[in-house]
């Protein structure tokens, strides 16, 4: 059996670098580009825990998120957030939370009045999605998460201290 050992992979012209090694680990250089659709990377945080609010309007987070710096400044992110919601009294209304250095704090980045999940029940699951098409086209990082609203004043909660249960948030960056 042959091999091949080299520190770095170049086009023929020798213009444009692919890939070098450092350490153990192989990167891709940035001349390498991805087809549109292309998963470039996935970051997730499953984690228990449980945040409340009576506020009735779009100011609240959940206390867990998950940060990813985009490998590309032009990609989008694809959102999908699991958890558990508890109501004493009315509606819950959830969406995606964003906070970037480049962006204003969002708690509402569907810009849906009513989020994209609401819940009604003493106990439900919400599972909610959600693509951010990332106008301001940086590499700067992101923070996604889970924001939250009370439909009616009553006390809503976002997330569960049970260790049984799992609240995940999950961001895939696409490449466009």
């Amino acid at each position: 059996m042959s091999a091949l050992y080299v520190d770095s992979i170049k086009d023929k012209s020798d213009t444009k670098t692919l890939a070098t090694l450092s350490s153990s680990a192989v990167t891709l250089h940035s001349d390498v580009s991805f087809p549109s659709g292309h998963i470039l990377q996935v970051v997730s945080n499953s984690t228990t825990g449980r945040s409340q609010t009576d506020v009735q309007t779009w100011s609240q987070k959940w206390s867990k998120t998950v940060t990813i710096t985009p490998k590309l400044a032009s990609s989008n992110c694809f959102l999908i957030a699991s958890f558990q919601t508890i109501s004493s009294s009315g509606a819950g209304f959830y969406d995606f939370y964003k906070n970037s250095t480049d962006v204003t704090e969002t708690f509402n980045l569907s810009t849906v009045s009513y989020g994209l999940g609401n819940a009604n029940t003493d106990l439900d699951t919400i599972a909610i999605t959600f693509i951010d098409e990332r106008s301001e086209n940086t590499t700067n990082t992101i923070t996604y998460g889970v924001g939250y609203r009370s439909g009616s004043g009553g006390t809503i909660n976002v997330g569960d201290s049970n260790t049984n249960s799992k609240n995940t948030i999950t961001v895939m960056e696409i490449a466009t």
